[in-house]
């Protein structure tokens, strides 16, 4: 955590011995981000999150398989809400009674998809809606919903195809 003039180490509660693959900033707390853990080490210990900027960290993995994840969103009004890309397509979680739990979430995805990257297009002040948008290997981009602006916002050309899901094949990024 950069304080300023140096950076801090903020690692209490992450497993030790592994590798931080990425650490993702919630879309509106700023005190809140989740870490993922790289491939398939720590089974069962694969994404934490802090409320406190990386003091302390919670181990939220629940059921979630021990697969390589590829990126996560976090839902911007509901904080026991989370999406997360993996090897083994895309999942959901909720949190109940203190515990996260994660449920197979491929909403028109092809299946046995590789979900390399996910990101979020917010229009909840403007439209009521929450985007989720799932970059594939090999495989093309994926919006859930049907909204131009969510897609031009993620860098999804919408000219070409709107559909439920807006998808560019490999090889539109030359257009």
């Amino acid at each position: 955590c950069w304080n300023g003039a140096t950076f801090d180490q903020r690692d209490t509660g992450l497993p030790t011995g592994v590798t931080i693959r990425c650490v993702i900033p919630h879309p509106r707390e700023p005190n809140t981000a989740f870490a993922l853990v790289n491939g398939f080490e720590s089974p069962g210990h694969k994404i934490f999150r802090t409320v406190d900027r990386g003091l302390n960290w919670e181990d939220v993995t629940g059921n979630l398989p021990n697969v390589p994840l590829g990126g996560l969103v976090a839902h911007p009004t509901d904080p026991n809400q989370l999406f997360v890309g993996s090897e083994a397509g895309s999942f959901r979680a909720f949190k109940s009674a203190g515990k996260w739990y994660w449920i197979d979430w491929n909403q028109g995805l092809p299946k046995a998809v590789i979900v390399a990257d996910m990101t979020w297009a917010d229009e909840l002040g403007t439209t009521g809606k929450f985007y989720v948008i799932a970059g594939t290997y090999g495989r093309s981009m994926y919006a859930i919903g049907s909204s131009p602006t969510a897609a031009r916002l993620a860098g999804i050309r919408t000219g070409r195809a709107v559909l439920i899901s807006f998808v560019r094949s490999a090889a539109l990024p030359g257009l």
